[in-house]
């Protein structure tokens, strides 16, 4: 077996998969991308909620489900908040990151900054 065969076969991303095929007819996302970085740690690169649906708990439901499996697999989750995007429907990077705080993520900076995961992200480890 090669060292990438290997790297391949220990990949979750068919589970991911699953996962956001699920919370995405679960919860009636828009958007939902969900990617295994390696070592135990996965990226939420999107989640959107359709501008009708926003400010009834979708997001939040969604989130619960999510940091629900990645503390059962253990797994860490990063993501980049979105900054102001009226396309997008985000208002603003500010509330973003107060509504992850919110579920445990924590902004990547300062003194206990882990530099494998970049600046300007946050993380949440599992619980």
């Amino acid at each position: 077996m090669r060292l990438f065969e290997v790297i391949e076969s220990s990949s979750i991303q068919g589970e991911l998969d699953a996962l956001t095929a699920s919370l995405k007819q679960k919860h009636g996302l828009k958007h939902l991308w969900i990617f295994d970085t390696g070592n135990d740690m996965i990226e939420l690169s999107a989640i959107m909620v359709d501008k009708a649906e926003q400010k009834q708990g979708v997001g939040t439901a969604a989130m619960n489900d999510l940091t629900d499996y990645a503390d059962r697999r253990g797994l860490t989750i990063v993501l980049t908040p979105g900054v102001k995007d009226i396309h997008q429907g985000t208002s603003s990077r500010s509330r973003l990151v107060k509504f992850y705080k919110g579920f445990g993520f924590k902004e990547n900076k300062g003194r206990s900054m882990d530099f494998a995961v970049g600046g300007g992200k946050m993380i949440r480890h599992p619980r």
